[in-house]
This record gives C-alpha cells, structure tokens and sequence, in this order.
C-alpha cells in the first residue's frame, strides 16, 4: 500500500506520513487524515539472514522500547520525541560489548520500525482480548519478533528500496489501478469512526421468523450458565455468513454487544432505538465477515478487487472497513509467520 521510497507501516501496510499543522487547528483536533501522522517507533533486536537466528523466539517486553516521533517526506529518517534523535528505520545498530553482555549475549544489533499509533491501540486491543485459539500475539515481544522477522530483507536483492521480506501474493492488496484508486477506504481512520452506532442501527432489519423458529424453545430451556458458554463459544472461531435462526434474537443481540473490534458503540442509543425483534444475528454475522485477500477476488483478468464491507450487505463507514482489516492483519500474526531462514543456520 505504501510507496517503496517512502516509510510504511509494518502493521498495515499505509505509509508513514509527516505530521502537519493548519492554522486554527489544535492538537487535540480530529481530522481524517491525522491518524497516518500520528507515529510510533518501535526499538528491539534484529537479526539478519546473514547472521543467526535468534535462539528463542520468546522476547521480553522489556527488550522492545517505544517512543513518537516524527518523519518526513521520501525518507527513513525519523526524529524521536521528546528527544529529538535521529534514527533510521530498518537500519541494524550494532550494540557495544558492555551492551551485549547486558543482554546475555541473545542478541548484537537493534533496528527501528515504524507503526501508526492506531495500528498500535489495535494491536494492544487484539492482544488483550480472550479469543483462545485466535490471536498469536499476547504481549509486545510477540508483536516485536512477528514484525521484525517480517521486515527482514529476503534473498531477492533485485530492489534495492524494498524494505520487506518476500510475502505470499495472497497477503497483497494492489494499489496502483485505476479501480482500486477510486476505492480510499484503507486511508479512513480506524480508531475515531464517524457515526458509527447510527450506520450500524441503519443496517438492521426485522427479524422474519423462519421453519427453524420451534427450535428456539429448546434453546430457551438451556441453563444460564450453558446459555452464557454458548454465546461466549460465538466468537471464538470464524463465524459463517449463513445465518441458522436456532438462537433467540435477544442473545444475539448480547452476543452483538461483544463484537470485539466494535468497543465504541453507543449501546444507550441502540437500546433506544431498537428492540429484539429485529435481526441481530444477521448483522452480527455481516459485520464479524472476515476480510478477504487479493487472490480470492477478481474482477477479470489479472485485476484484484479490495473487499468491502458492501460485499457483506452492509453500508457502514470506510473506517470500520480499514479497522476490520487491521484487527485480523494482527489476530493472525504470530511470532516468525514468515519461518525466516538464515545462512547460518
């Protein structure tokens, strides 16, 4: 998604971008774009293909450092804050021997990557969340020898700007065609979603009972405790658009209430506005739909269509599309995904 002269994100992909002040704006001031100014830089070990790998890839938090900081234009320089220091993404810098021994000898050199500070809370929200079996980051050391190992050069050395390793075509979203640049969904802010609650309500549709509808009394029968598991077991693995009717609409208006990338909702205002006769397991089902990759749909020839949520059913806003994305970007990280191979080794 990002230009290769110019600093990505290694979480999302969008590029880095320098921050910029209008005149009457404050700092605390929303604006759409803000997010991709709004920086991180993640300090940590590194090693690279021509060194060996590290003996565990078990890190401590305390072995990674995070600070802001500011970029610029068609560069990897970045100025930390508030100490204004000049690093270099991606660059390894040796350790000292004392700073080595410090370590235990576990690692010579660190680097810098850069990530959006949204991508961050994110991350940290995924990292929190209990989804047994889902997330393969729980800590920021995970989130650390994920990112590093992917951000290591590979063997293809016939770009000499390409900062990442070799990723599947499947992992791709294709920027540069005159289809995708009508689509700007990846560029809306995750985090501070406009009207949000008010796009979901608008989406949800009366609930028409079906031949399934006598199973339903069975559900209700079940104990409290049974009722609870159940709705707890919804999440935890990836949930089928197809909805089955055999849940009464009240739980799964509750199970709505925990979709886990939708903290922000104003369930005040839905409980206003709403009621359980609706359809809550049809847009529950709609909004958990996971994004889809490049490879999984074309339009024709050699053309890569991005998902949307429109091919859901649903008209919500282009931040929650980019939110959905990130959020399952980081639930299926985990620790050496890309299985880095070394000379040394």
């Amino acid at each position: 998604m990002a230009s290769t002269g110019d600093p990505p994100c290694v979480i999302c992909g969008i590029r880095l971008y320098p921050q910029t002040f209008r005149h009457g704006v404050g700092p605390h001031h929303w604006e759409p774009d803000r997010w991709k100014q709004q920086v991180i830089a993640l300090s940590g070990p590194t090693w690279s293909r021509f060194d060996k790998g590290p003996r565990t890839l078990i890190l401590s938090d305390k072995d990674v450092t995070r600070c802001f900081t500011r970029t610029s234009f068609g560069s990897k320089e970045m100025h930390l804050e508030p100490s204004d220091e000049r690093v270099t993404l991606q660059e390894p810098v040796h350790l000292t021997w004392d700073q080595i021994c410090s370590v235990h000898e576990r690692y010579k050199k660190r680097t810098y990557l850069g990530i959006h500070s949204a991508c961050e809370g994110i991350a940290n929200k995924v990292m929190r969340t209990p989804r047994p079996g889902k997330a393969g980051i729980r800590s920021l050391g995970d989130l650390w020898m994920t990112l590093e190992r992917r951000s290591q050069k590979s063997n293809w050395e016939h770009n000499p700007k390409s900062w990442t390793t070799t990723i599947s075509r499947e992992q791709c979203i294709y920027e540069r065609t005159p289809r995708l640049s009508a689509e700007q969904w990846w560029n809306s802010d995750p985090l501070h979603i406009p009207n949000l609650t008010a796009s979901f309500l608008s989406n949800l549709q009366p609930y028409k009972p079906t031949s399934l509808s006598h199973q339903l009394r069975y559900f209700e029968k079940l104990p409290p405790n049974i009722k609870q598991h159940i709705m707890f077991l919804v999440f935890q693995q990836e949930l089928p658009f197809r909805c089955t009717y055999v849940m009464p609409q009240h739980y799964w208006k509750e199970v709505f209430f925990r979709i886990p990338f939708s903290w922000d909702l104003d369930r005040d205002l839905i409980d206003k506005t709403s009621s359980f006769d609706m359809d809550w397991e049809k847009l529950t089902r709609q909004i958990m739909c996971p994004a889809e990759t490049t490879l999984e749909r074309r339009w024709g020839e050699g053309e890569a269509k991005p998902w949307n949520y429109q091919d859901c059913g649903l008209t919500v806003p282009p931040g929650l599309t980019n939110r959905r994305r990130i959020w399952q970007i980081v639930e299926e990280m985990y620790p050496d995904d890309i299985e880095m191979k070394h000379w040394e080794e």
